[in-house]
């Protein structure tokens, strides 16, 4: 657990990047902007990262675009209190 940071995925959607059990990145969506490009509403669970899709890091203008609030341990996720 502790390749997980939050990212934004091709400016439109915000989210916590991982790997799974097989190698491949991920990213658990927390928001989406349909209005910005997104086509799915971020409830079907994770989205795998394409070789033509763009992650960046979040930051924390992201959180306000988004409309997302700041964690106390932002930039660490801490999940369930375990960092």
């Amino acid at each position: 657990m502790s390749n997980l940071k939050y990212v934004v995925l091709n400016e439109h959607t915000f989210g916590v990047s991982y790997t799974n059990l097989y190698g491949m990145k991920e990213v658990l969506p927390l928001a989406v902007s349909i209005l910005r490009g997104a086509v799915n509403d971020g409830t079907h669970g994770s989205i795998c990262i394409n070789f033509n899709d763009t992650v960046r890091d979040a930051t924390l203008e992201d959180f306000d675009l988004f409309r997302c609030s700041v964690p106390p341990s932002y930039p660490k996720i801490s999940i369930f209190g375990l960092e």
